[in-house]
């Protein structure tokens, strides 16, 4: 198990405005609670969802299938790859993982 504990991230680098107004359309279609409601709702507050943050937040262990879902009702995503540095006792890795992000032309 690793020593380090990655914390939260509260923001992928948008930040919720007035162009996520419209995401709130797609948010009161879909039932509260669901899980595609959560990513969704995950989605707008914090920018971006990772399978991570899908699973350990909110107990959701198929994130592409719920990406797809959503893309199904309209909505327009993308992912990007980040790579972190973690360190070890002995060594450094370099993690990578999918972030997904609603594009703005939704």
């Amino acid at each position: 198990m690793s020593d380090v504990k990655k914390e939260h991230p509260t923001s992928y680098g948008s930040t919720p405005d007035q162009s996520h107004n419209k995401y709130t359309t797609y948010l009161s279609a879909l039932q509260e609670g669901t899980q595609n409601y959560l990513v969704l709702r995950h989605m707008i507050r914090h920018g971006g969802i990772s399978k991570w943050e899908a699973f350990f937040d909110h107990g959701i262990s198929n994130l592409p299938a719920r990406i797809y879902e959503l893309r199904d009702l309209g909505l327009k995503m993308g992912f990007e790859i980040v790579t972190e540095m973690v360190e070890k006792k002995e060594a450094t890795h370099h993690k990578r993982y999918a972030v997904y992000r609603l594009n703005e032309e939704t």
